[in-house]
């Protein structure tokens, strides 16, 4: 899929479409594949991050996850930022959600904090136990790994 969109980049605009289309597994699918064949901060995407904030929080976890991918790939602005830090926090509060949908909302968290470091603290915060120890191991040992990089 990803050779087919590279090779035939007049499917990109369709394939971008389809991942803010609300259309369940199918834009799941899209978003993913969207993050795999993008460039970084891809003009033909920046375009959708409106969007693709507005449906961040109700997407299911793999949705999140890829759409997580898609815009820490992105320059956003600063007001975005705040709403995707915020969006971030909520997810990586749900202890119950899946590892690795957590550990990207933590890093968008982090590449926020890198830009606005006022907000470093409070990332820092929330790396506590009670979020940390539901994650597996290995996710454990990453969010460790980073926070003693912003510390």
């Amino acid at each position: 899929m990803i050779s087919f969109i590279q090779s035939h980049p007049d499917t990109f605009g369709e394939l971008v479409e389809l991942a803010v289309a609300e259309e369940g597994k199918l834009s799941w699918r899209a978003v993913w594949l969207l993050w795999s064949c993008m460039e970084p901060n891809d003009p033909r995407v920046r375009p959708f991050i409106p969007r693709f904030l507005e449906l961040l929080p109700a997407g299911n976890e793999s949705y999140q996850r890829d759409t997580l991918m898609v815009l820490q790939r992105m320059e956003r602005t600063e007001e975005q930022d705040g709403i995707l830090f915020d969006i971030c926090t909520r997810i990586w509060m749900k202890v119950n959600s899946i590892p690795s949908v957590r550990y990207n909302a933590f890093r968008c968290m982090v590449s926020i904090s890198r830009k606005f470091p006022e907000l470093a603290a409070e990332t820092i915060g929330l790396a506590e136990p009670k979020y940390v120890n539901s994650l597996s191991p290995g996710v454990r040992h990453s969010v460790a790994r980073i926070i003693n990089e912003i510390s």
